[in-house]
């Protein structure tokens, strides 16, 4: 009898034991994060602090992931990659992606509008993000080793990210994203020729394209 009861209390103590150390155990890797990673992924995304969009009432945040690269004198260090843009409206219920997936790494993502005025000379403000944004254009490459080596897309979205449309392919670089008068320009690298496209700031229509001759040096 006496050996049954120490038998029981034994049992009891090592059930409360393990319950104990379950519940003092950290939460496993990504499972505590605010944006889990698609299935099979092991990858760790960090949604960064999200932002006003100018001109508008919908926020916007960068989701990016820590990549290890050999940027320090011992070879070790980190950067991040942006994989997605959050966008974030206060009257709608759920939030909505950029891209429908994270298979992309974002190279750059320019806003375009009415450039903000300060005092001339400033030369912050040739840089300075438009006091009114009327789209987006995002220059994105697939995710690949070296992806930077390789050409990407560009995608012209309106300010809130609603609707989003790929105007190019092959685009090596980019070298204007502006609002010039009525229009939108934009002018990139493509098959080592440069293209000028123009769209309306309205509807994001396309109002025209063509390839720019450069005269051959003599």
């Amino acid at each position: 009898m006496q050996n049954s009861s120490a038998l029981l209390v034994g049992m009891i103590v090592l059930v409360f034991s393990t319950a104990c150390h379950q519940s003092t155990q950290p939460p496993q890797a990504g499972t505590d994060r605010l944006v889990q990673a698609p299935p099979g992924s092991q990858e760790s995304f960090n949604l960064g602090q999200a932002e006003l969009i100018p001109g508008t009432t919908v926020f916007r945040a960068n989701l990016s992931v820590n990549r290890e690269a050999g940027f320090s004198s011992d070879g070790k260090g980190s950067y991040f990659e942006t994989r997605n843009i959050l966008f974030i409206d206060s009257s709608e219920k759920a939030a909505r992606w950029l891209l429908p997936n994270t298979n992309h790494v974002i190279e750059d993502a320019t806003d375009i509008g009415e450039p903000s005025t300060g005092p001339p000379g400033l030369a912050e403000n040739i840089s300075a993000r438009p006091k009114k944004t009327v789209a987006i254009l995002t220059y994105v490459k697939a995710k690949r080793e070296h992806w930077r080596d390789f050409p990407g897309e560009l995608l012209l979205s309106d300010s809130t990210g609603r609707h989003v449309s790929k105007i190019a392919d092959e685009v090596k670089d980019v070298q204007v994203a502006m609002l010039l008068g009525s229009e939108i320009l934009v002018i990139y690298e493509r098959n080592n020729r440069l293209v000028i496209q123009a769209y309306d700031p309205a509807s994001l229509a396309r109002k025209r394209e063509q390839e720019i001759e450069i005269p051959a040096l003599k």
